[in-house]
């Protein structure tokens, strides 16, 4: 299971803000700040950040704080998970008159 530090990592490292990682996920938002500042969830929602970090690339290290980040080629899941972090990462640069990105690879 994923640490709070690793978790925020993982959300800062996709570029992602509370509400976007929560609604990729399925969770609540209240819940994710709450998990970020230390507090215990049920492993349910544990498991279904992590698992939505990991689809979208972030690599976990187990008893390290950081993380890693790696776009996984040929997973159905993964694939739509990275769909959506590109298009929340794409609607950002938009609204700040920046071009969007392509593919994950460049984000």
């Amino acid at each position: 299971m994923i640490s709070a530090q690793q978790l925020h990592t993982g959300r800062i490292s996709l570029g992602l803000n509370v509400a976007q990682l929560a609604k990729l996920a399925g969770v609540a938002p209240n819940s994710i700040w709450a998990i970020e500042r230390g507090a215990d969830f049920k492993a349910s929602t544990m498991q279904a950040l992590e698992s939505t970090l990991r689809d979208a690339g972030v690599l976990f290290a187990p008893g390290r704080v950081g993380v890693k980040m790696h776009w996984i080629q040929g997973r159905p899941e993964s694939a739509e998970i990275r769909a959506g972090v590109l298009g929340i990462i794409n609607a950002e640069r938009k609204s700040r008159g920046q071009a969007p990105y392509a593919d994950m690879e460049g984000a």
